[in-house]
This record gives C-alpha cells, sequence and structure tokens, in this order.
C-alpha cells in the first residue's frame, strides 16, 4: 500500500526548489484544492492562478497565488494567507528568501506590497518590484503624467 496523497486531479503547476531537494504541486479533490509540498498534503486553497507557485531561491519557503470565487486573489506564503485584491501581478523573493514583494490591484489603483504592507497606490507599476544586491526594493509607479522610480529600504 502507497502513503502517498490520492487526488481526483493534480495542478499545471510543479516546481522543484533550485536545488532540487523539494518539490510542490497542486492536488484536486471535488472542488478543493491543496497545496502538495515534498509529498505532503498542507494548505487546503480555493484554487490557484497558474504559474504562480514558487520556491524562495533558498528553497525554504514556498508562495502562490490563490484564486478566489470571487475572482479576487491573494498571495499564500509559508500557508499564511495575505489580504484579498482585485488582481496580483509579478511577484518576488529577496535573494536571502527572507523578503516578499508583489503589485495588485485595488479598484482602479495600482498597488506594490512589501511583507504584507501596501507601499502606496499609483495609476500604474510599469516595472518591477525587484530586489536589489544591496538589499534593496525597487519599482517604477506611475501617477498621469509623472514617472517615479521608487526605492524602499525599510522593510
Amino acid at each position: 500500500m502507497r502513503n502517498e496523497p490520492v487526488f481526483d486531479g493534480i495542478g499545471v503547476d510543479f516546481v522543484f526548489s533550485l536545488d532540487g531537494k523539494r518539490a510542490a504541486c497542486t492536488g484536486q479533490n471535488g472542488q478543493q484544492w491543496f497545496l502538495v509540498v515534498d509529498g505532503k498534503v498542507g494548505a487546503s486553497i480555493e484554487g490557484i492562478v497558474n504559474g504562480t507557485l514558487t520556491f524562495s531561491p533558498d528553497g525554504k519557503r514556498l508562495a502562490c497565488a490563490v484564486a478566489k470565487p470571487d475572482r479576487s486573489a491573494c498571495l499564500l506564503v509559508d500557508g499564511k494567507r495575505g489580504s484579498d485584491y482585485d488582481a496580483l501581478g509579478c511577484f518576488e523573493f529577496s535573494p536571502d528568501g527572507k523578503h516578499t514583494a508583489f503589485t495588485a490591484k485595488k479598484g482602479d489603483k495600482n498597488l506594490v506590497v512589501v511583507e504584507c504592507v501596501e507601499r502606496g497606490e499609483y495609476d500604474r507599476v510599469p516595472a518591477g518590484p525587484v530586489f536589489r544586491s544591496d538589499g534593496s526594493l525597487e519599482f517604477l509607479a506611475a501617477n498621469k503624467p509623472s514617472l517615479y522610480r521608487i526605492e524602499v529600504k525599510d522593510f
């Protein structure tokens, strides 16, 4: 008898950590989805935004965008849910794997969220967020008619 989880279906996302020692995917039973990490069933989720399942560079953390029935989404990091947004965009782990940043849409505004803290509302966020080698975070933000290069160091 096998000691592995059995599902009605599996998701399209299947990822390995950079060192190849860890693996994660999603499994489905009925309408309910689950994260499966290193062969163990983890967090129950409503659904996953395809292409978002990712390990941190050090392989210690796992994140994905959870698709909600009302078409909103939230970021799930290490099994913990963040706030709901109308849409999620670019997601990034810091090179050391300790920090997260992503873009989100709330109504007609775009946000950059760093460590679960919203860092301003903008008309657009055309680039980033990107963690730099010095540990800071950068992104471009636009509010008509201006374009801003924003650097975040305090997170």
